[in-house]
C-alpha cells in the first residue's frame, strides 16, 4: 500500500469481507405484488443496529425503485457502497460505460489483481477513455469487456449528478442507475475480465460493478475513515450516521431499448 493511502495502527481484522451485512441472511417481507422489504439485524458489537432495503418496481416504467434505510446504534462514520453488477456481453468492446463528462478519477492504489491488471496503479485520470496503463500509454476504459483478461477497480469523482449508464449493444438495452451523489459521491468501476482465477470466479466471471459509494475505494473503515489521497482532494469517504435518526437513501435502475444514438459504433 502507497504510504499516503496507509492509515494509523495495525489493520483491524475482519471476518466479513465488504461487512456484516454482505454475508448474511437477510428477512424477505412481500409488502405487495410490485414491492419488498428486506431486512437484516446486526450483532450488538456493531456500530449499526439495523438495515432495511424496500425494492419495489415502477408500475408505469421497467424501472426498479429502491430506499435504503440504516439505523445506527451509536454514532459513527463508515464507508457505504451500492452494488450493482451487470453481466456482460461476451464478444469485446461490444458494450459502453456512460458517465457524466466533467468526471475524473483515480486508480486503485495497488494493482488489483496482482500479474493480471493493466491500469496504472494509484494514477488520476481526466476521462475514462483516457485510462493511464502500468506500462505507459492509456487505453479507453469506456468500452467493454476488453479483449484481454484482467481485473481492475477505478473510482469516478467530481460528479455533477449521480448517474451512470451500461449500454449494452449485444442484447439491445440500456441501464441506468440513478442516485444523490450527495450522499454517494463517486461510482466505482470493477471491471471483472475473467482476470480472477481462484474459486468462485475461476477464470470465468466476465462482469461490470456500477457502484455508487462514499468509500475509499473498497478499502475499509480505517483508510476510509482516515485522511487519505481522496478525501484530501474533497472527495467524503465515510458517511456520519447518528442513532437520533435513520439514515435515507434512495436510488433507481432504469431499464431502455436502444436506438442509434446510444451505440458509440453506429
Amino acid at each position: 500500500m502507497p504510504e499516503a493511502w496507509r492509515a494509523p495502527g495495525d489493520p483491524e481484522p475482519s471476518a466479513w469481507l465488504h461487512g456484516y451485512p454482505s454475508n448474511h441472511d437477510w428477512s424477505i417481507e412481500n409488502l405487495s405484488p410490485n414491492a419488498v422489504r428486506l431486512t437484516i439485524d446486526l450483532p450488538a458489537s456493531e456500530p449499526i443496529a439495523r438495515i432495511d432495503r424496500q425494492i419495489s418496481g415502477d408500475p408505469a416504467a421497467p424501472a426498479l425503485d429502491f430506499l435504503l434505510r440504516i439505523h445506527a446504534r451509536r454514532s459513527c462514520a463508515l464507508p457505504l457502497g451500492l452494488h450493482f453488477t451487470f453481466s456482460l456481453p461476451a464478444q469485446p468492446v461490444a458494450a459502453s460505460i456512460v458517465v457524466p463528462d466533467a468526471a475524473w478519477g483515480r486508480t486503485y492504489p495497488m494493482l488489483t489483481e496482482p500479474g493480471v491488471s493493466r491500469f496504472a496503479a494509484d494514477a488520476r485520470f481526466e476521462a475514462l477513455d483516457l485510462m493511464p496503463l502500468a506500462t505507459g500509454g492509456t487505453m479507453d476504459a469506456t468500452r467493454v469487456p476488453f479483449s484481454f483478461p484482467t481485473e481492475e477497480i477505478a473510482l469516478v469523482c467530481g460528479l455533477d449528478r449521480g448517474e451512470a449508464s451500461l449500454v449494452n449493444t449485444v442484447a439491445g438495452y440500456r441501464a441506468t442507475i440513478r442516485w444523490d451523489e450527495r450522499q454517494f459521491p463517486a461510482l466505482q468501476l470493477w471491471y471483472s475480465g475473467k482476470g480472477r482465477g481462484g474459486p468462485p470466479w475461476n477464470g470465468r466471471h466476465l462482469a461490470l460493478g456500477l457502484e455508487p459509494v462514499c468509500s475509499a475505494f473498497d478499502l475499509g473503515e480505517r483508510i476510509s475513515g482516515h485522511k487519505n489521497p481522496l478525501s484530501a482532494s474533497g472527495v467524503p469517504t465515510v458517511v456520519q450516521l447518528s442513532p437520533k435518526e435513520p439514515f435515507e437513501a434512495r436510488y433507481r435502475l432504469e431499464i431502455s431499448g436502444l436506438s442509434t444514438v446510444d451505440d458509440p459504433a453506429m
